[in-house]
Parts: structure tokens; sequence; C-alpha cells
């Protein structure tokens, strides 16, 4: 009766819609031919059921010349759609006014992913484009709207570098991929970098993710683990980062230091991730990065490994109690350390990351068998500078780990042309200290020469040049004061000859 009347075939409406079951779901993506300005539409149904659903659904698309409205069919094996004569367009509505009973509708478009900041640079990673054989690469001032091609030639990767940026300027990046019929997507979403410059002035920073806990074994305060890492890295000076009193630090603090020692030795928070673009800056930019957490290597993205390694990581977790202690062919043994395990881990360590990846082992897992990570790389190498512990080290035992941090400090080293320990016969010292608001700086430089003495902050920021003069071989004293500075923390830098001191002092009003 309803096809007489109506004079259509309406056998798919109802058996969808009368007979059949369920409400479908549509994804589309829309790509356009400029130069022609010819429109293509991909559409694909999806449904809960068995039913097979063929749908129309409009599209308004607006722009300034004015709009369009389209009526695009979806299917189960999806169809594609050509419209011609259509101009360009900024803005989209997908079922426009919800004509179409719809359970969902996603526009699909290219996926921009990373934008990881580096010296006057900016290195992007993307999501390939279904049947895309180039990518154009736009980029603007975060406060323009004038977007610039970036690449002046076919780009067939799903990665790019965008160079020459100016440093401390934010900019904004978005990518369009191009088909094999020369139809253009519409834009990606954007993302926002700043490039930074790194300068690597300061030696070691050691930033503790870990909260202050109530002093129990597997509950250390802010004090014992402290001590931990000062008894591991002594007689390296650092400066420490407190993430619980001073948040997550940014690139701009990482880029200060030549080496960062990242530790998460908090069994019930991970918060590193949530800084994974500055951790990424950091490492591309050629810093030492010494990570060490629980459970934090599966909170990384899988770009995030990707990008480190060059490979796919697999990382495997095990939750209950397993990790007795660990094997390197070159590290000294790591044991779990009894005196800060719970009594229901029966001398044993849970929430233990191990691997499966091409790259170098620093150590092996040594577990009971059955457990996902039993023989597996438990602590990585990335690329010549770089190390990533899948458990905590301050639930190993000390000697070991200190052993372990003796060698990574050696080969950071004497494999950087900024030292991180000082010349022998060198020392810098302040008495009193803490002081308020003046102090005495002693020195004493081991060779006759250029020196400089510097005061900075805790974000590794240039406060005062103390000194920056030809200087004598032996000891000196000069005064320091701190009248408009704020009580806290400060880093003294002693260079002579090639090598660097530090010392922290307190201010205390």
């Amino acid at each position: 009766m309803a096809e007489s009347i109506s004079g259509l075939d309406l056998e798919q409406f109802f058996q969808q819609w009368i007979y059949g079951s369920g409400i479908p779901s549509v994804d589309y993506r829309i790509m356009h031919k400029p130069e022609t300005d010819e429109l293509k539409v991909f559409a694909i149904c999806s449904s809960p059921t068995t039913t097979g659903f063929v749908v129309d659904f409009p599209i308004l698309l607006t722009g300034s010349a004015g709009s369009d409205s389209l009526l695009v069919m979806a299917s189960m094996d999806g169809n594609v759609n050509y419209y011609p004569g259509i101009q360009a367009f900024e803005e989209v509505s997908g079922n426009h006014n919800n004509w179409t009973l719809l359970r969902g509708l996603v526009e699909e478009r290219p996926v921009l992913a990373t934008a990881t900041a580096l010296d006057a640079e900016v290195r992007l990673f993307w999501y390939a484009w279904p049947e895309a054989i180039n990518y154009k690469v736009y980029y603007k001032l975060d406060t323009s709207s004038e977007w610039s091609l970036a690449n002046s030639e076919a780009l067939s990767e799903t990665h790019f570098s965008v160079q020459n940026l100016q440093n401390g300027q934010s900019y904004a990046f978005r990518i369009v991929a191009i088909d094999y019929e020369g139809y253009h997507s519409l834009p990606s979403n954007s993302l926002l970098a700043t490039p930074q410059h790194f300068s690597f002035h300061l030696p070691l920073l050691v930033v503790d993710e870990t909260r202050d806990g109530n002093g129990n074994a597997i509950s250390p305060d802010d004090a014992m683990v402290d001590d931990f890492y000062h008894a591991a890295l002594s007689p390296y000076e650092y400066v420490q980062w407190d993430v619980a009193s001073q948040g997550l630090p940014s690139v701009t603090d990482l880029a200060q230091y030549r080496t960062v020692l990242w530790h998460a030795d908090d069994f019930s928070q991970n918060l590193a991730f949530e800084v994974e673009e500055a951790l990424h800056s950091y490492f591309l930019a050629s810093g030492n990065l010494i990570f060490s957490g629980w459970r934090s290597a599966g909170t990384f993205s899988d770009q995030f490994w990707q990008s480190l390694s060059g490979h796919n990581a697999a990382i495997y977790y095990d939750n209950s109690a397993c990790l007795i202690g660990l094997t390197s062919d070159t590290y000294p043994p790591l044991y779990v350390d009894q005196s800060k395990l719970a009594a229901p881990w029966n001398g044993m360590l849970p929430m233990i990351n191990t691997f499966e990846t091409p790259l170098p082992a620093l150590y092996y897992a040594n577990m009971p068998d059955g457990f996902n990570g039993t023989g597996r790389q438990a602590a990585l190498q990335i690329a010549d500078h770089s190390y990533f512990f899948g458990f905590p080290l301050y639930f190993m035992e000390a000697e070991g780990v200190r052993d372990l941090m003796q060698m990574l400090m050696q080969q950071i080293n004497t494999s950087s042309d900024d030292p991180l320990i000082p010349a022998i016969g060198m020392t810098l010292a302040a008495h009193p200290n803490p002081f308020n608001p003046s102090t005495k700086i002693h020195f004493d430089v081991p060779n006759a020469g250029k020196t400089t003495l510097k005061l900075y902050n805790m974000k590794g920021q240039l406060l005062k040049v103390l000194a920056d003069e030809e200087l004598k071989q032996g000891k000196h004293t000069l005064n320091l004061e701190l009248e408009t500075q704020a009580s806290g923390i400060y880093i003294l830098s002693l260079e002579n000859g090639g090598k660097r001191m530090q010392k922290r002092i307190t201010l205390m009003k």
C-alpha cells in the first residue's frame, strides 16, 4: 500500500525499520577538490544488530559564499557520494537538524597526534589517512589567522619537521590529506607547540614524583626518598624538583639540565604521562633521561614509545607481587629490598612493567614462572643517552642502586662536554647556610683563568652573575645578599677550566 501510494521502492526501508531491529551509526569523511569545486563524501553504516542498514542523511555546508545542503547515502559496505559545483566552506553540520534516526554520527578527519617542540623546530607525527598518498602541513603563529604551507614538495610520510621557527613563540599546526584522485581532506585538529632553546647549562636535575608518605615500608616519607637518591648520587651535585610542592616541570624547566633523573616511587599514582610531550622534547633534544617508576611505562602513549625507540614496544604488566631481582650483562645485579615490602607480597615487588623490544636491555626480570615478565627486559637503554626502568629504583637494595647510578653518571660524564663532577681541587661552600639575608661564598679554583659563579633559582633561571672574570688559582671569597628574594632554595654554579660544580643554598626569612 505504501509503495503504491508513494510510487517508491520501499523494500529496504521496511526490511530495516519495520522487520529489522536496532538503530544504525554512521561514520563519514568529506574530501574536496578545490581546483574543480568537486566534493566527495564516503559514508559507512554500522549496526548493533544483524540488520543491514542503508540510510540517507543530510549535510549542511556553510561558507562565505553561502550554504549548500547535500543528501548523503551510507551503507554497511561504505558508499562514495560525488557532488559537483561545491565551493569552499568552513563549517559542516552532519545530519542537520537530526533529520535521520541515528545512534551516532562521526565525522572523520586526519588526526595530528603529536607536535614536539625542539630548538627552532617542531616535529609532527600523525595517523595515516585512508587512501591518502600525500599530505600537506600547515602552520601559523598562535595569534594569527593566516595558515602557511610548510612543505613545498609532496609528503608521503606521516611525520615532518617544521624548521627555522622562533624560540619562545607559540605556533599552531595542522595537516590535510590528499587521496589518489586529488581530493583534499578537511583540516585535522590543530596542536600548539613552542620551540625551545635547550641550553643544558646545568648538569643534573632529580625530579621526585613520589608523594610524602607516612613513613611505612611501602609509603616512604619525602626525607626517606631524598636520602636514598642522595646516597646513590653522591658526590655528584644536583638540583632537586619536588613534584608534590612544585608541580610537574615543563620543557622549559627540563631544557636547562644536561641530565634528568626522574623517579616515580609512589605505588598509587602516575603523573609523568601528563608532561609526555615535555619528556619527548627533552629526549629528542639529546638530553640524558633516566626514568624509573611503578607501572609508569604503560601510561605513555604508543607514539611516545615509537618515537623514542623507533619500534612498537610491547609493554607487559604484572600486578601481583612477582619481582625477585634483576640481572644484567653489564651492570651490578639489583635485589628487592625486603625491608621496604608489605607482608602479603611474600618478599616480591608487584606492579612491574617489562618489555619486548629490539632495544638493548640494561636488566632482565627475575620472576617465578607463569608471570608475563619472567625473563623479559625490565630496563632499557634508549639511543645512547637515556635509560628507562619498568620498576621503582627506591625499592631495590641501596648498595646495588648506588653502584648502578655511579656507573650511569660516569658514562654520561665521559660522553659529555659538560661534566657533572667537578675537577679535583674545586670547592664551593656558603657560610652560614641557611642564611638571612646574606652569606659568604667560599670557592677554590684549580686552574688560573676564566671563572664564572652564577646564582639560579630552582627552575634553572639565572638570577645573578656573581663572578665572570680571570681569577688566579686558589681560594676566593665574596659576599652574597638576597634582600629582595623570597625564601627558598637557590643554586650556586661555579665553572673553571671546563669543569662545573654546584651548591644548594637556602634563604630563610
